[in-house]
Parts: C-alpha cells; structure tokens; sequence
C-alpha cells in the first residue's frame, strides 16, 4: 500500500475510533455501577477499592515489563501530578461514589447528583482551562439534567435513606470536576500505561488510611467478589479509565463530561437485566433527552 493510501487508512481508522470510542467510554463506566453492587455484598466499600487499586496496580506492573521502552514521566513534577491526580479520582471521587451507594443513596439518585458534574465543569471550564462553552451547548447541559431527572424520577424515595448519605454524595461531582479539570490541565499528556501504573500505585496508601479509619476490612472472598473485582480492575480501571484519559485529552472538557449525561440510564437497563430493577416510559423519554442535551454539547462548531 502506497505511504498516502496507508495515511489516508490510518486517519479514517482514527475517525472512525473515536466516534465509537464515547459509547465504549460510557458502557464500560456505567457497568461499574453493577459490578461494584455486586462486590459490596462480600466487602466494604474502600476496603473494595483498596484491592482494585492493588490488583490494577500490580497489572499495569506486569504490562510495562513487556513494553520495551514505556514513556515514564519526565520529571518529578509530572510525577507528583499524575499521582495526585489518581488520589483525586481513584480514592476521594470513588470513595464518595462507592459510600453513596453502601448507604443505601439509590443508584438513581446519585447519578442524579453526580450528573451535575457538566454543568459544574461548564460554569469553570472558561476560566480555568481558557476553553469557550457556546448558549447551544449551555442548552445541551440543561436538556441533560432534564433528562437526567426525569430518568431517575421514578426511583425516588424520599425520607427512606440516611441523609449523611447525600452529604458524602454531594461531593461526587465537585470531586469528579476537580480531578477532570487537574488531569486535563497538569497531565492531559501522561502516558496511559505509566500513568494507570502510577496513579493507582499512589492511590493504594490513602485507601488503606480510609479503609483502616472508616471500615473493619473483613473480606468474604466469593466467586462473586472476584468477577466484581477483575470487572472494576479490567474494564473500570484499564479500558475505561484510559478511553476516558485519550478523550479527555483530544477534546475539550465540558464536551467530555457530557457523555456522564449517559450512565444514568445505561445504568438502569444493566440493572434491569443484573437485578431485575424495572423501569417505566419516563425513563426512556429522559433518556431520549439526555442523548438529544449530549448531542447538542458535543456538536462540533462550525468556522
């Protein structure tokens, strides 16, 4: 094949993955709402995340033995960033998440709450990353919410959960903007491979104080637990994470937070198979209208 036909392959190759590559994103992202249901029947939340943490620490190890030459940070500097940068997602934004859930914060409710991540990183976005949030996307992110709400509308119970519970919930979507925007600013550049290996690596002590503060660290070990772990260490921390990371770093941030717009109700048809949660008509009108606020945000301009 002649160099420019092999170009040519190769750029429509990449076109083609990275308009796939939001719904791989999102599907794998929301699977973990069931495998981490799964995995806290048998063990407490960061006790959980501790050993994910570990088990994809330890594999990401294994995988840069094989790579002949894997690109590690050029600096300390960049090292303290990516490490800090995994404390953000994987101990403080997943340890709310997994806590909301353990105190019994329906899954719907708090993706409800952590779908505010868009607007939040959208209202910072300008200032922070020098980056332009159009009215028709601002529409976007409120057609978004709507949708969000209306999807988790028929799962609301009010005055049957602990309210600390929403407490710890309300700080996902701060938590999650507050590490979208550090990883986009300080190392939107990092290798995916070092950097998993690294982030989690850091990730792994401030878990085990947490876990050691907060929890007994009893672990039931079951065949369920394990598929729960391999799951949030395979398709959480390898394969979405990373596809998370190459977005985040190709296109503009407020676009990127727009796919969480999807989990919600991605969320609820895996829960419908997993654990027989049913779900009405509403939930596919508010699902229609969060693709149709998705749409809008991650609308390409024109000139």
């Amino acid at each position: 094949m002649p160099p420019g036909d092999r170009d040519a392959s190769e750029a429509s190759w990449r076109r083609q993955w990275f308009a796939v590559a939001p719904i791989v994103f999102i599907t794998f992202w929301a699977s973990g709402f069931v495998a981490a249901t799964l995995g806290m029947r048998h063990v407490e939340p960061v006790t959980c995340l501790a050993l994910r943490s570990t088990m994809t620490a330890v594999c990401a190890g294994i995988l840069l033995a094989f790579i002949a030459r894997p690109r590690w940070p050029a600096t300390r500097r960049e090292t303290a960033h990516i490490a800090i940068s995994g404390v953000l997602l994987q101990t403080c934004y997943m340890s709310c998440i997994m806590y909301s859930m353990y105190l019994a914060v329906p899954i719907g409710v708090l993706a409800l709450i952590a779908g505010m991540q868009p607007l939040l990183t959208a209202a910072v976005v300008g200032r922070v990353l020098g980056e332009r949030v159009t009215r028709l996307q601002w529409l976007g992110f409120l057609l978004g919410f709507a949708g969000l709400a209306v999807v988790v509308w028929e799962r609301l119970a009010f005055g049957t959960e602990p309210g600390y519970g929403y407490l710890v919930a309300a700080g996902c979507p701060i938590l999650i903007t507050v590490a979208s925007l550090y990883q986009k600013r300080f190392v939107a550049d990092m290798d995916p491979w070092t950097g998993t290996f690294i982030q989690h690596l850091a990730a792994v002590p401030t878990q085990l104080v947490l876990a050691l503060l907060l929890e007994t660290m009893v672990v039931e070990w079951t065949g369920e637990l394990v598929l729960a772990l391999v799951w949030l260490t395979v398709l959480l921390s390898f394969v979405a994470v990373n596809i998370y990371y190459v977005l985040l770093k190709r296109g503009e941030a407020a676009r990127v937070a727009s796919f969480f717009y999807l989990s919600p109700p991605i969320s609820a048809v895996m829960a419908y198979f997993a654990f027989d949660q049913k779900f009405g008509w509403s939930a596919a009108v508010g699902f229609a209208v969060s693709v149709v606020g998705v749409a809008l945000v991650t609308a390409r301009r024109r000139g």
